[in-house]
């Protein structure tokens, strides 16, 4: 394989790998995704575009792709850019609930209480 080959295809693999996350991101939701939902829309778009590459690949005639790892790769930057900022926009909700009216001393606590612990996970050691 040569230079190019490689490049086109680092180029081909992480555009398109890439575009549902940016485009869930930042077309679809505009704004941070939770948790839950970056894992399942990074892991399915990687399984679909893994079996499609080689489903690709070798009506193509080509030579096998080998075991993909790079699909690994796409899946954690995928999570990394739906989750970006995700604990401060939960902080941003919390304060705007805390300053507004009509709250239970209950509801009260328990908001006070996931704000404590969304500080904490942000602060660095």
């Amino acid at each position: 394989m040569n230079w190019f080959d490689l490049v086109v295809s680092f180029l081909i693999t992480w555009s398109v790998g890439l575009s549902p996350a940016l485009l869930a991101r930042y077309v679809v939701i505009r704004g941070p995704i939770k948790p839950t939902s970056a894992n399942w829309i990074a892991g399915l778009s990687c399984v679909v575009f893994f079996f499609a590459f080689r489903v690709v690949i070798a009506s193509l005639g080509g030579d096998d792709p080998g075991p993909g790892y790079v699909w690994v790769f796409v899946f954690f930057v995928s999570r990394w850019i739906m989750l970006r900022g995700y604990h401060e926009e939960l902080l941003r909700k919390i304060e705007a609930r805390l300053t507004g009216d009509g709250l239970s001393d209950a509801e009260r606590l328990k908001l006070e209480a996931a704000k404590a612990r969304f500080q904490d996970k942000g602060k660095k050691p």
